[in-house]
């Protein structure tokens, strides 16, 4: 940093989880032992920006974990939780208005140089891009792309989501896309707002894995809901030709029920192991003996687990769906596969199952492409050269 420049202040509104980074006692006894998620694309951009002379940050987060405001430090990563008291089911109704106004009283004392938001989707990506300081807004899930696959949703909520998403993207000074495809989408919505395409940073424990490919074993981790399309999976194994491969389902969701009926109707339950949540460790020691991940969404931004399965150096096979193409490189570190095409799933899952030295060429080439390409500190950097390009557009505008 140049002599006599002060740091450029940012602040991070984005979900960090308060379970995993606050003593049991500041946590409400009836949320201390529910599984939370750990929120790696936000928490491994943050342990590379605090290492930076060149900027000072906050994390500005909510929970329902909490009773009262809350500051802490989580390996030199500052934050402030919040509580949270409206049921999130009914967020979009009343447009995320009470963490707004919460959000604001915070960031106001803080007064940031720039508010960075995750998620175009969430309370976040609105609170960032409608602050007085420059907002920049990190894009997650697309609700335009996923809304005709929330079956628990109402048309009319689904609606919701969509407009406060679309005024996320008109109102932001600038937009963080993972992939090619999340670019592609940001500009057909708003062609004249500033979009940078940075992968997310990548957790580097899963480097450390150590594969041996020593089962049968193909991972499926995420929600289990109808956008994931774990039943294609589960179709996927009752179509194999090699007998002895086994699907490992971790996550949970609203559809878990009726997926273990498919397994059952389709004579493989014996194959499909349904683990629940699994914490990031319990992950990790699955990645040490399994084959492959397999993740057949019909939708799906830019999945995180698949970063982290190639950087344990396991071969993907995912499908050509949203910013999954972008990903996997066909061949080279894994197998493309059309939507809902189980049988194609199948054919790449045998081949993985019964090729052992195929796993090993096509998991080194992933770990070695998202070792740099994922690069906590490269991401870092590519972030605060963003961070710096919005500030001063902004104060050109002005």
């Amino acid at each position: 940093m140049e002599p006599n420049k002060k740091p450029l202040r940012i602040a991070l509104v984005a979900p960090y989880p308060a379970q995993m980074v606050l003593p049991p006692e500041r946590i409400k006894p009836a949320y201390r032992n529910r599984p939370v998620h750990p929120a790696p694309w936000v928490r491994s951009l943050t342990t590379a920006l605090r290492k930076r002379e060149d900027v000072e940050f906050r994390v500005f987060t909510h929970s329902r974990a909490v009773n009262s405001v809350v500051d802490g430090e989580e390996n030199g990563v500052p934050f402030t939780v919040i509580p949270q008291y409206e049921p999130g089911r009914v967020d979009c109704w009343h447009l995320h208005l009470p963490a707004r106004l919460q959000f604001r009283l915070y960031l106001n004392r803080y007064r940031p140089d720039l508010v960075h938001g995750f998620g175009t989707e969430s309370s976040y990506g609105l609170i960032a891009s409608e602050q007085r300081a420059p907002g920049v807004v990190f894009i997650q899930g697309i609700q335009t792309e996923l809304a005709r696959f929330y079956q628990h949703y109402s048309k009319i909520t689904k609606w919701l989501r969509i407009q406060l998403e679309r005024r996320v993207i008109r109102r932001s000074s600038g937009l963080i896309a993972e992939t090619k495809f999340a670019e592609a989408w940001v500009r057909r919505m708003n062609p004249r707002v500033e979009v940078v395409v940075i992968p997310h940073a990548v957790n580097p424990e899963f480097f450390e894995v150590e594969s041996d490919y020593s089962c049968n074993d193909c991972l499926c981790v995420g929600t289990l809901n109808h956008h994931k399309a774990v039943d294609t999976a589960i179709r996927a194994v009752a179509a194999a030709r090699v007998p002895d491969w086994r699907l490992i389902i971790i996550g949970d969701g609203p559809l878990r029920s009726p997926l273990k009926q498919l397994a059952r109707d389709l004579g493989v339950a014996h194959r499909v192991e349904f683990c629940g949540y699994r914490s990031r460790s319990q992950i990790i020691e699955r990645m040490k003996t399994a084959r492959a991940l397999v993740i057949l969404s019909r939708m799906d931004t830019s999945p995180n687990i698949l970063t982290e399965a190639h950087a344990a150096g396991l071969p993907v096979v995912g499908s050509r769906a949203g910013g999954i193409p972008d990903m996997i490189e066909e061949g080279r570190d894994g197998f493309l596969v059309d939507v809902d095409d189980h049988l194609a799933a199948a054919e790449k899952l045998d081949l993985l199952c019964s090729d052992v030295e195929l796993c090993r060429r096509l998991g080194k080439a992933g770990r070695d492409k998202v070792r740099w390409l994922n690069d906590p500190d490269r991401i870092a950097d590519l972030h605060v050269q963003f961070y710096h390009h919005i500030v001063e557009r902004y104060k050109y505008r002005t």
